[in-house]
């Protein structure tokens, strides 16, 4: 499962419970369409599967960065780094 919260000093965190194939390049956000893509490090994308309010996207537009953190029961400890959240559309 993918979720979106957001951490006590206010940046944005993206969580999931399954490895992602490969390491997160950055993250595309569509204003218009509130929707997220995520750039891998071999350059495929993928669209993520959450549904952001306008209250949050208010949120999001003035965000610079995003904090990834992979929690799975393969790994001892979780997986955790920042990413560019890039900006699309007006």
């Amino acid at each position: 499962m993918i979720e979106l919260a957001q951490s006590d000093d206010g940046r944005l965190v993206l969580g999931t419970d399954e490895p992602f194939p490969f390491d997160i390049k950055y993250i595309e956000y569509y204003r218009e369409q509130r929707l997220f893509s995520l750039v891998f490090e071999n350059n495929d994308s993928s669209l993520l599967p959450v549904e952001i309010s306008a209250f949050i996207g208010e949120t999001v537009e003035r965000t610079p960065s995003m904090i990834v953190l992979e929690v799975t029961k393969g790994h001892a400890e979780p997986l955790g780094y920042i990413v560019p959240l890039v900006q699309v559309g007006l």
